[in-house]
Protein backbone atom coordinates (compact mmCIF):
# COMPACT_ATOMS: atom_id res chain seq x y z
CA UNK A 1 0.00 0.00 0.00
CA UNK A 2 1.30 3.21 -0.69
CA UNK A 3 0.99 5.72 2.60
CA UNK A 4 1.49 9.17 2.90
CA UNK A 5 2.00 10.82 5.97
CA UNK A 6 1.52 14.55 6.91
CA UNK A 7 3.58 16.32 9.54
CA UNK A 8 4.33 19.98 10.95
CA UNK A 9 7.76 19.42 11.37
CA UNK A 10 10.77 16.46 10.69
CA UNK A 11 13.95 15.58 12.00
CA UNK A 12 16.71 16.53 10.98
CA UNK A 13 15.97 19.80 12.03
CA UNK A 14 13.16 19.38 14.53
CA UNK A 15 12.95 15.94 16.81
CA UNK A 16 10.50 16.03 19.52
CA UNK A 17 7.46 14.12 20.62
CA UNK A 18 4.97 13.99 17.08
CA UNK A 19 8.00 14.25 14.97
CA UNK A 20 9.72 11.06 16.34
CA UNK A 21 6.33 9.36 16.71
CA UNK A 22 5.78 9.67 12.54
CA UNK A 23 9.11 8.67 11.39
CA UNK A 24 8.67 5.69 13.80
CA UNK A 25 5.52 5.13 12.27
CA UNK A 26 6.74 4.86 8.88
CA UNK A 27 10.01 2.85 9.48
CA UNK A 28 7.64 0.63 10.55
CA UNK A 29 5.01 0.81 7.78
CA UNK A 30 7.84 0.68 5.12
CA UNK A 31 9.53 -2.46 7.51
CA UNK A 32 6.02 -4.25 6.84
CA UNK A 33 6.32 -3.79 2.90
CA UNK A 34 4.39 -0.53 2.51
CA UNK A 35 5.41 2.30 0.05
CA UNK A 36 5.84 4.99 2.18
CA UNK A 37 6.49 8.51 1.94
CA UNK A 38 6.39 11.96 4.63
CA UNK A 39 5.51 15.31 3.66
CA UNK A 40 6.98 17.66 6.04
CA UNK A 41 6.88 20.91 6.52
CA UNK A 42 9.82 23.05 6.37
CA UNK A 43 9.29 26.38 8.23
CA UNK A 44 12.71 27.03 7.87
CA UNK A 45 12.22 28.22 4.18
CA UNK A 46 9.41 30.75 2.63
CA UNK A 47 6.27 29.45 1.43
CA UNK A 48 6.69 29.03 -2.62
CA UNK A 49 10.11 27.61 -2.71
CA UNK A 50 10.70 24.97 -4.24
CA UNK A 51 10.12 21.42 -2.73
CA UNK A 52 13.29 19.25 -1.49
CA UNK A 53 13.69 15.60 -1.37
CA UNK A 54 15.45 13.88 1.42
CA UNK A 55 15.86 10.57 3.06
CA UNK A 56 15.52 10.45 6.72
CA UNK A 57 16.69 7.52 8.25
CA UNK A 58 15.61 5.24 5.82
CA UNK A 59 12.50 7.10 5.02
CA UNK A 60 11.52 9.06 1.78
CA UNK A 61 10.92 12.79 3.05
CA UNK A 62 9.12 16.13 0.62
CA UNK A 63 9.83 18.78 2.27
CA UNK A 64 7.44 22.17 1.41
CA UNK A 65 8.68 25.48 2.44
CA UNK A 66 6.10 27.14 4.89
CA UNK A 67 7.91 30.26 6.07
CA UNK A 68 4.91 32.56 6.23
CA UNK A 69 4.73 36.33 7.29
CA UNK A 70 2.82 36.56 10.71
CA UNK A 71 -0.37 37.95 10.84
CA UNK A 72 -0.98 41.21 11.98
CA UNK A 73 -4.37 40.95 12.81
CA UNK A 74 -5.47 39.14 16.17
CA UNK A 75 -8.27 38.56 13.85
CA UNK A 76 -6.35 36.59 11.06
CA UNK A 77 -4.10 34.62 13.31
CA UNK A 78 -7.45 33.30 15.53
CA UNK A 79 -9.38 32.09 12.67
CA UNK A 80 -6.70 29.64 11.81
CA UNK A 81 -3.04 31.39 12.15
CA UNK A 82 -1.49 28.26 10.37
CA UNK A 83 -3.36 28.66 7.10
CA UNK A 84 -1.02 28.77 4.33
CA UNK A 85 -2.02 28.63 0.83
CA UNK A 86 1.25 28.38 -0.88
CA UNK A 87 2.06 25.77 0.72
CA UNK A 88 -0.97 23.67 0.92
CA UNK A 89 -1.17 24.05 -2.80
CA UNK A 90 2.57 22.52 -2.85
CA UNK A 91 1.34 19.98 -0.41
CA UNK A 92 -1.96 18.90 -2.62
CA UNK A 93 0.54 19.12 -5.61
CA UNK A 94 2.73 16.72 -4.21
CA UNK A 95 0.00 13.96 -3.06
CA UNK A 96 -1.33 14.33 -6.27
CA UNK A 97 2.05 12.66 -7.96
CA UNK A 98 2.27 10.37 -5.12
CA UNK A 99 -0.74 8.90 -5.70
CA UNK A 100 -1.21 7.66 -1.49
CA UNK A 101 -3.83 4.94 -1.28
CA UNK A 102 -4.10 6.19 2.48
CA UNK A 103 -2.75 9.23 4.58
CA UNK A 104 -1.94 9.77 8.02
CA UNK A 105 -2.25 13.14 9.79
CA UNK A 106 0.33 13.67 12.40
CA UNK A 107 0.09 17.40 12.62
CA UNK A 108 -1.63 20.27 10.52
CA UNK A 109 0.13 23.35 11.83
CA UNK A 110 1.79 25.27 8.85
CA UNK A 111 -0.71 23.64 6.64
CA UNK A 112 -4.02 24.97 8.32
CA UNK A 113 -7.28 23.10 9.16
CA UNK A 114 -8.82 24.36 5.92
CA UNK A 115 -6.44 21.23 4.32
CA UNK A 116 -8.18 18.51 5.85
CA UNK A 117 -10.95 17.89 3.97
CA UNK A 118 -9.22 18.53 0.57
CA UNK A 119 -6.48 15.75 1.92
CA UNK A 120 -9.45 13.52 2.58
CA UNK A 121 -10.84 14.32 -0.98
CA UNK A 122 -7.41 12.43 -2.33
CA UNK A 123 -7.02 9.45 0.06
CA UNK A 124 -8.73 8.43 3.29
CA UNK A 125 -7.26 9.91 5.85
CA UNK A 126 -6.19 8.80 9.58
CA UNK A 127 -5.36 11.51 11.99
CA UNK A 128 -3.10 11.30 15.66
CA UNK A 129 -3.97 13.43 17.70
CA UNK A 130 -0.67 13.83 20.14
CA UNK A 131 -2.09 17.18 21.49
CA UNK A 132 -4.96 19.59 21.20
CA UNK A 133 -4.21 21.85 18.26
CA UNK A 134 -7.07 20.00 16.52
CA UNK A 135 -9.81 22.01 18.42
CA UNK A 136 -7.91 24.38 20.42
CA UNK A 137 -6.64 27.44 18.82
CA UNK A 138 -3.28 27.91 21.19
CA UNK A 139 -2.74 23.87 21.07
CA UNK A 140 -2.85 23.53 25.05
CA UNK A 141 -6.12 22.40 25.96
CA UNK A 142 -6.17 24.81 28.79
CA UNK A 143 -4.57 28.26 30.42
CA UNK A 144 -1.04 28.91 31.63
CA UNK A 145 -1.99 29.16 35.30
CA UNK A 146 -2.20 24.75 34.64
CA UNK A 147 -6.56 25.05 34.36
CA UNK A 148 -7.73 22.81 32.28
CA UNK A 149 -10.37 23.80 29.03
CA UNK A 150 -13.14 21.81 27.88
CA UNK A 151 -12.46 23.41 24.52
CA UNK A 152 -14.23 26.06 22.28
CA UNK A 153 -17.61 26.75 23.43
CA UNK A 154 -20.81 27.18 20.89
CA UNK A 155 -19.55 30.38 19.25
CA UNK A 156 -15.86 30.17 19.52
CA UNK A 157 -16.16 33.05 22.54
CA UNK A 158 -13.81 31.69 25.16
CA UNK A 159 -11.00 30.90 22.32
CA UNK A 160 -11.40 34.78 21.52
CA UNK A 161 -11.75 36.09 25.13
CA UNK A 162 -8.47 33.66 26.04
CA UNK A 163 -6.36 34.74 22.85
CA UNK A 164 -7.46 38.44 23.41
CA UNK A 165 -6.25 38.00 27.36
CA UNK A 166 -2.78 36.46 25.77
CA UNK A 167 -2.33 39.28 23.30
CA UNK A 168 -2.83 42.09 26.11
CA UNK A 169 -0.16 40.60 28.09
CA UNK A 170 2.22 40.15 25.40
CA UNK A 171 1.68 43.54 24.31
CA UNK A 172 2.19 44.55 28.05
CA UNK A 173 5.74 42.35 27.50
CA UNK A 174 7.09 43.95 24.13
CA UNK A 175 6.78 46.76 22.57
CA UNK A 176 7.28 45.22 19.00
CA UNK A 177 3.62 43.67 20.01
CA UNK A 178 2.57 46.62 21.55
CA UNK A 179 2.91 48.43 18.16
CA UNK A 180 1.95 45.44 15.99
CA UNK A 181 -1.46 45.80 17.67
CA UNK A 182 -2.04 49.25 17.56
CA UNK A 183 -1.25 48.67 13.47
CA UNK A 184 -3.81 46.33 12.97
CA UNK A 185 -6.45 48.13 14.61
CA UNK A 186 -5.69 51.55 12.60
CA UNK A 187 -7.34 49.46 8.94
CA UNK A 188 -11.17 49.30 9.82
CA UNK A 189 -12.28 46.06 9.38
CA UNK A 190 -9.28 44.26 9.58
CA UNK A 191 -9.26 43.61 13.39
CA UNK A 192 -12.34 45.27 15.24
CA UNK A 193 -14.45 43.36 17.94
CA UNK A 194 -16.75 41.62 15.61
CA UNK A 195 -14.16 40.51 12.82
CA UNK A 196 -11.94 38.55 15.79
CA UNK A 197 -15.60 37.17 16.81
CA UNK A 198 -16.39 35.79 12.88
CA UNK A 199 -12.75 34.45 13.26
CA UNK A 200 -13.07 32.27 16.24
CA UNK A 201 -16.45 31.12 15.53
CA UNK A 202 -14.70 30.37 11.65
CA UNK A 203 -11.96 28.47 13.07
CA UNK A 204 -14.28 26.01 15.52
CA UNK A 205 -16.32 25.21 12.49
CA UNK A 206 -12.54 24.31 10.40
CA UNK A 207 -12.26 22.40 13.27
CA UNK A 208 -15.52 20.53 13.06
CA UNK A 209 -14.76 20.19 9.40
CA UNK A 210 -10.87 18.48 9.97
CA UNK A 211 -12.30 16.11 12.48
CA UNK A 212 -15.31 14.83 10.55
CA UNK A 213 -13.41 14.36 7.21
CA UNK A 214 -11.22 11.89 8.67
CA UNK A 215 -11.68 8.12 8.22
CA UNK A 216 -10.34 7.76 11.70
CA UNK A 217 -9.04 9.71 14.79
CA UNK A 218 -6.59 8.25 17.27
CA UNK A 219 -6.11 10.56 20.86
CA UNK A 220 -3.29 10.56 22.41
CA UNK A 221 -4.70 10.97 26.13
CA UNK A 222 -8.39 11.13 27.51
CA UNK A 223 -8.46 15.09 28.07
CA UNK A 224 -7.44 15.27 24.24
CA UNK A 225 -10.18 12.56 23.21
CA UNK A 226 -12.91 14.40 25.35
CA UNK A 227 -11.68 17.75 23.70
CA UNK A 228 -12.27 16.67 20.39
CA UNK A 229 -15.72 14.71 20.71
CA UNK A 230 -16.75 18.56 22.44
CA UNK A 231 -15.55 20.00 19.19
CA UNK A 232 -17.55 17.36 17.03
CA UNK A 233 -15.53 14.43 15.99
CA UNK A 234 -17.57 11.63 14.89
CA UNK A 235 -17.66 9.61 17.99
CA UNK A 236 -17.56 6.20 15.86
CA UNK A 237 -14.30 7.25 14.20
CA UNK A 238 -12.70 8.46 17.26
CA UNK A 239 -9.98 6.00 19.57
CA UNK A 240 -8.10 6.01 22.22
CA UNK A 241 -4.32 5.28 21.91
CA UNK A 242 -3.73 1.85 23.71
CA UNK A 243 -1.06 3.69 25.98
CA UNK A 244 -2.95 7.22 26.02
Amino acid sequence: MRIAAIVHQFPPHFETGTEILCLRTMQALAARGHQVRVFAADPLRPAGAPPREETVDGVAVTFIATAWPRRLALAARLGDEFANPKAEAALIEGLRRFAPEAIHVFHLRQWGLAAAPALAAIAPTVMTATDFHLACPQAIGGYEDGRPCAGPDAEGGNCLAHAEALEEARARRSPAIALRGILSRLTPGLDGRQERAAAAWARREASARALRSAARLLAGSVRIRAMLLAARARPERLFLEPHG
